[in-house]
């Protein structure tokens, strides 16, 4: 069993929070990216806390053994989940943006009974063809990480290098990745894990799950540069326990649309 690094958000309410919103950021993320979206859910719903967890790989979840799959990442925060019962903490909901959408769907496949969950601009369906697309940002940020340096002599000269492969809009995110060395900094992404899940993220087929959900799947859709197709939007409009919501912004929406999305969480939490 490997347990996944996570933090807490709570309202300033006295009381603890009757329930937790689960949240799992995408590929090349952690948990912290979330932050500001969990501290707007429980200013309005200080009865909710929220889970921030850093998947298998990310953040402060290094050292989890291999294989590096979306089951792997699956089973590891089933485990938490069912750890956090035994602590008194019971997570009523689930949200994945992306990659981690994808994982939510492998848990709920994993356990066909798991609580409601939010898919946050992320397709079920494979990707056949994926790892070789040249157009694919996420391969291409994962063909820099495998020719960047092993070591920066600051946060800047990694900022830096990464403009120079032309990713300056997420130079800065990626830099959240970077850790304190004698050498000055380095980038705790592997990307040997790395593309270990990517590809099981592009070639696992999760409509099953999808289709056969005994609770509600919310998929946030987003209007523009959406992973989501035309075709799986289309599909899944036609699944029933399936709720589309279509919001204005890129597949960034925790940062293009943090409001739209908020309200559109907070008001499915029961």
């Amino acid at each position: 069993m490997f347990l996944p690094h996570h933090t807490t958000v709570t309202s300033e309410a006295e009381t603890a929070p009757s329930q937790w919103l689960l949240v799992m950021h995408g590929i090349y993320g952690r948990g912290g990216n979330w932050r500001s979206v969990a501290r707007k859910i429980v200013t309005l719903r200080p009865d909710w806390g929220v889970l921030l967890v850093d998947l298998r790989m990310h953040g402060k979840s290094m050292g989890a053994p291999p294989p590096h799959t979306l089951a792997a990442c699956a089973a590891d925060v089933l485990a938490l989940i069912d750890q956090q019962r035994e602590l008194g903490c019971e997570v009523g909901a689930v949200l994945g943006h992306s990659f981690g959408g994808k994982v939510a769907l492998e848990m709920r496949s994993q356990r066909p009974t798991l609580c409601p969950l939010w898919l946050v601009d992320s397709a079920p369906g494979p990707r056949a063809g994926a790892m070789e697309d040249a157009q694919n940002t996420v391969v291409s940020v994962l063909k820099m990480l495998r020719e960047l340096p092993a070591t920066f002599t600051s946060r800047e000269a990694f900022v830096h290098a990464v403009k120079g492969y032309g990713f300056a809009p997420i130079a800065l995110w990626l830099a959240m990745n970077l850790e304190a060395c004698p050498e000055g900094y380095r980038n705790t992404l592997d990307p040997s894990a790395m593309t270990e899940l990517l590809n099981d993220y592009f070639k696992s087929d999760l409509w099953p799950a999808v289709l056969a959900s005994e609770t509600t799947i919310h998929v946030a859709a987003a209007t523009r540069g959406s992973s989501i197709s035309a075709g799986d939007k289309q599909r899944l409009h036609g699944a029933t326990q399936v709720r589309v919501h279509d919001v204005e912004g890129g597949h960034w929406l925790h940062v293009d649309a943090l409001v739209p999305l908020v309200d559109l969480v907070v008001a499915s939490l029961n």
